[in-house]
Parts: C-alpha cells; sequence; structure tokens
C-alpha cells in the first residue's frame, strides 16, 4: 500500500507504530521509520523546529508518498480499529484513520 501523507500524519503514524515485534517485522517497522523521517531539505522547507519537549512546523503540507509493506499493513489496521473501538479517535489520527481504514484520498494501490 502507498500512503501520500503530510508533516503530522507521518508524525502520527510514527506514534501509532508498535515499539516490538518479532524479528522480521522489526526490521520492517525500522525501515518504515526511516523512510517517516525527515530529510533536511524537508525540515528547512516545513520550518520545522523544536520548542522545548515539542517538535512544531509552520508548513505542514509537505507530502511523501511512503510504501507500506502488507505486514505492517495489518499491523495498522488492527491499530486503528483498536484506537476507534476504544473512542481514541483525534485530531492527530483521523485523517490516518481515513486514509487506512476507509480508504479515503491518499491512498494508491
Amino acid at each position: 500500500m502507498k500512503l501520500k501523507l503530510n508533516i503530522p500524519e507521518r508524525f502520527a503514524l510514527l506514534s501509532i507504530l508498535p515499539e516490538k515485534e518479532n524479528y522480521l517485522t522489526f526490521r520492517l517497522l525500522m525501515d518504515l521509520k526511516k523512510e517517516l523521517g525527515f530529510t533536511e531539505q524537508e525540515i528547512k522547507k516545513s520550518g520545522m523546529e523544536t520548542k522545548g519537549n515539542q517538535v512544531v512546523w509552520t508548513n505542514g503540507n509537505i507530502i511523501k508518498t511512503v510504501e507500506i509493506p502488507d505486514t505492517i499493513e495489518a499491523i495498522l489496521v488492527e491499530k486503528l480499529k483498536e484506537i476507534e473501538k476504544n473512542k481514541e479517535i483525534n485530531e492527530n489520527n483521523v485523517t490516518l484513520y481515513e486514509k487506512i481504514i476507509l480508504n479515503k484520498d491518499g491512498r494508491n494501490q
């Protein structure tokens, strides 16, 4: 699955990825985390900076297309369904829920 993600969505996706997994899945997670990271050019273009314990930016509309392996997609679907079931959908994760679960916008197969 390919997802078009803006800066807030990339941070949101990073926040819901599991910290532990079996070896092979963990290697896929490490690769995805690297892909979700930011280049120096993206940091400059977005106006991203650290303020206290937070990262802030002035332009979050920088879009990056990210390839999500099937194994990780299954984990994300399960996690987002759990978030929805627990009524924990919020402004930080709603667009991920729409793109991954409801297959709205930004998804190219």
